[in-house]
């Protein structure tokens, strides 16, 4: 063996992995599910909300802000987003008759 090259069971110390950690507020789901993943250094992840019938995506937070959906986030670092939703707001007329 090499000097300094790990050992066949150690991990490379120059394979970098990054964490995501995604998650969704009330209202909606997200494509990947929510959860914790890990992607090589310098990946590009697409992100993706769907509203539930009676509500509307607003918005990613986390990490940075967003209103893209899809959201394609570079993974140069460890990173976290939640998707927000809304509930849809219906405008109400009141007509007073007499």
């Amino acid at each position: 063996m090499l000097a300094g090259c790990p050992k066949k069971d150690e991990p490379d110390p120059f394979y970098v992995q990054q964490r995501l950690t995604i998650g969704a507020g009330e209202g909606g789901t997200i494509t990947p599910l929510a959860g914790l993943y890990r992607y090589d250094f310098n990946t590009l992840v697409e992100l993706s909300a769907t509203p539930d019938s009676n509500y509307v995506f607003v918005n990613w937070t986390g990490s940075s802000t967003s209103t893209d959906n899809p959201f394609s986030v570079f993974m140069n670092a460890d990173k976290t987003y939640t998707a927000n939703f809304a509930k849809k707001q219906y405008p109400l007329t009141i007509i007073v008759v007499g």
